[in-house]
């Protein structure tokens, strides 16, 4: 067991990165690329292996904030039976850039990330943990077929803004 978090934490205003890849090769090890909005690679850092634990840890710098990264890695293919490169988003990313190309560093705590009121929110209590009802969605399952919906929304985030929807009546009825 690992005690500590995995994936971007801010001290100070600086973010540190640590994933689990214990099956990641030591040589050349693992690095993130850092990157600007429009994809151009800013900066490329090693990170420093805790052998016991198997995290790949990082620590950054404040301009690092609100750029993107990815994490560069070799490893074992099984599938093509040699050893690949590969560079991938954080597992453990809060953020990510469209289309999930790269991870992004961002600290939810910063108040501009925040929804209006958040800090006040009062959660209602639950008698007993069962009492919960989670949904889990997909995008494009929530209005693909739904003829209720123009053709040219079905299956994308705009579905959801449409009023008098099949799916956005049923979503008002399980919120009420």
């Amino acid at each position: 067991a690992y005690d500590e978090p995995l994936g971007v934490t801010y001290t100070s205003g600086v973010p540190s990165l640590s994933v689990w890849a214990p099956t990641a090769l030591t040589d050349p090890g693992v690095s993130v690329n850092v990157y600007d909005a429009a994809g151009a690679l800013l900066e490329t850092k090693p990170m420093t292996l805790d052998a016991d634990s198997g995290i790949w840890k990082v620590t950054g710098t404040a301009a690092w904030d609100r750029k993107f990264y990815k994490i560069a890695l070799k490893v074992f293919s099984y599938a093509t039976n040699s050893f690949v490169t590969n560079e991938v988003t954080d597992p453990y990313s809060v953020s990510l850039a469209m289309d999930s190309v790269r991870s992004q560093f961002v600290n939810l705590a910063d108040a501009d990330l925040k929804p209006a009121g958040w800090d006040a929110l009062v959660l209602t209590p639950l008698a007993a943990p069962e009492d919960l009802s989670i949904y889990e969605l997909h995008v494009r399952d929530f209005s693909i077929a739904d003829s209720s919906v123009p053709a040219a929304d079905r299956g994308k985030f705009t579905a959801f803004d449409i009023p008098g929807t099949s799916g956005r009546n049923h979503l008002q009825q399980l919120a009420s």
